[in-house]
């Protein structure tokens, strides 16, 4: 099954790897270099790798310099 999420209102209430892959458009390197940086909004379940979608939705606005007027949330 691939899902693939083009817009913030499609992305389910947790995340996992494969979606944030899929959603940014980035390497699965790059995934889980992000999923281990420093104030990335991951919780760690036995040893599986979740971020609740409005955590890194408040992550991306507090990230990057072309924040969408009002933000994602």
């Amino acid at each position: 099954m691939n899902n693939s999420y083009k817009t913030v209102e499609e992305l389910p209430v947790m995340l996992n790897a494969k979606i944030l892959k899929d959603f940014m458009g980035i390497s699965n390197g790059m995934v889980y270099e992000l999923l281990r940086s420093e104030g990335f909004p991951t919780l760690h379940v036995n040893k599986r790798k979740l971020i609740p979608r409005d955590a890194f939705l408040r992550w991306m606005d507090a990230n990057t310099g072309n924040k969408p007027q009002g933000g994602y949330l």
